[in-house]
């Protein structure tokens, strides 16, 4: 049983990779064995869904196999090894999160945007994020509301609501999954 269910609602933080490097399951194994089939075909599930438009989370399975199709897909997308579906697919899975972030406390926020690097503080409408950081997020973002000389700035630093802290780590996110993409999947494996 998995300690912590965010651990595969968030299948891409360090806690959620130490996890399932402690369960010490080989590679031939998961891709191999009956008892890891559904982790296999939900692993597939989440790159058809990335290629379709968006990852659906699916509550049938329990949490440890639903954890465990995250490596599944990136092995996936990494035999594949194409730049729009590695691109697709880092987008699809960040997507599948923003929603859930909305569910999350400040704190946790925090915590999750200082592992992909970014460094917000608490303020009172939301956060706080310095400029050149801000601009390294919302740069993919077209809408008038994101551009910075649209923004109140106070002492060098963009000041955030909650829902807009959320959608820039959202982005984090997806350059945190597409960076680490290819992995070196060995080819008798793809």
């Amino acid at each position: 049983m998995i300690p912590d269910p965010r651990l595969a609602t968030y299948p891409f933080t360090s806690d959620a990779t130490a996890y399932v490097r402690d369960l010490g399951i080989p590679i031939p194994d998961l891709l191999e064995k009956h008892v890891y089939a559904r982790a296999r075909r939900r692993g597939m599930d989440r790159v058809i869904q990335a290629i379709e438009g968006g990852i659906k989370s699916n509550t049938e399975i329990p949490s440890e196999l639903e954890l465990l199709s995250y490596p599944i897909a990136r092995m996936i997308v990494s035999c594949v090894n194409d730049d729009y579906l590695i691109r697709r697919y880092a987008l699809a899975e960040a997507k599948a999160v923003h929603e859930s972030l909305g569910t999350e406390q400040r704190d946790f926020l925090i915590a999750m945007g200082q592992e992909f690097g970014m460094r917000p503080t608490p303020s009172e409408q939301g956060f706080k994020m310095h400029f050149a950081e801000y601009v390294r997020y919302a740069n993919r973002m077209h809408a008038p509301v994101w551009k910075l000389v649209n923004r109140r700035l106070y002492h060098g630093s963009v000041l955030l609501s909650l829902r807009e802290f959320r959608r820039l780590l959202q982005e984090a996110i997806r350059d945190h999954i597409q960076q680490d993409l290819p992995l070196a999947v060995p080819p008798e494996i793809c």
